[in-house]
């Protein structure tokens, strides 16, 4: 539980509102009971990803990992930068020797998941 107890103290994920939808979930469809201490919570929050990622069927692991992509996604990524944020940081790179270019991603998050699981 090394892990639970680092994302704990780090990010303080245990009252996040995802960790406390998975143990509802636990509790109401599996019929478990999950200890209230903030290493289970984020361990049960964690297993959550662990059952999807290892779904035998293919077609419900990819369901479920475009599902969290898309919640990631909404969460984490910002779809539009203002004009003045590229061009402040071209600026930056410039000052700095790095040339003007706006770095840019050319695969998208996580889509490593999407790797047939015999591959992970």
């Amino acid at each position: 539980m090394e892990g639970e107890r680092f994302l704990k103290q780090k990010f303080n994920l245990q009252k996040a509102p995802e960790v406390q939808s998975a143990e509802r979930r636990a509790r109401v469809l599996k019929g478990e009971k999950v200890e209230q201490t903030a290493e289970a919570q984020i361990e049960n929050y964690l297993s959550r990803f662990q059952e999807i990622v290892d779904r035998p069927d293919e077609n419900e692991r990819e369901r479920g990992l475009n599902a969290i992509k898309k919640i990631l996604h909404t969460v984490h990524v910002i779809d539009f930068l203002p004009e003045e944020h590229i061009e402040l940081t071209r600026r930056i790179a410039r000052e700095q020797g790095r040339g003007g270019r706006y770095p840019k991603i050319k695969t998208p998050f996580l889509s490593y998941l999407m790797i047939p699981h015999t591959a992970l």
